[in-house]
């Protein structure tokens, strides 16, 4: 098992979401999500300068094996960086052991740096997830 980093929040889509000092986020997939990745053959992000709404889908992930992943931003803001490494080989998602520290999709800068409704901290999330009862905890109450 790997453990959800707590210096995080993350989405029920699996993703995670870092705040920086500066005020931007990064965002990335996390274990779970990466779990789930066989053979990235196409990564797809927005455009450095796109404003992005909060629910809206930014991004894809496509495998070699296993269904399209969309990807939908957890917050509103602009994209101020995207991972050129993940898009220009994708394989890189997969490689990584580390998801939270060694690959992230995008920064963005937020609306609204409080706005945080439907994010969950690390343990909310890990216990949303499908491997809660194998890890030891319950499900979401």
């Amino acid at each position: 098992m790997v453990e959800n980093p707590t210096d995080r929040l993350y989405s029920t889509q699996h993703q995670w979401i870092k705040h920086h000092e500066d005020g931007v986020y990064t965002l990335g997939l996390s274990w779970y999500a990466h779990q789930g990745l066989v053979g990235p053959e196409l990564v797809e992000l927005p455009d450095v300068g796109e404003h992005l709404d909060s629910g809206e889908m930014y991004g894809i992930v496509e495998c070699l094996v296993g269904a399209l992943r969309e990807l939908f931003c957890p917050v509103a803001g602009e994209v101020v960086e995207i991972n050129e490494e993940i898009v220009e080989d994708p394989e890189l998602i997969y490689v990584y052991d580390d998801p939270y520290e060694e690959y992230w999709l995008i920064r963005i800068r937020p609306d609204d740096p409080v706005d945080r409704a439907g994010l969950l901290d690390a343990d909310e999330y890990t216990r949303m997830t499908p491997y809660a009862k194998e890890w030891g905890f319950g499900g979401l109450e």
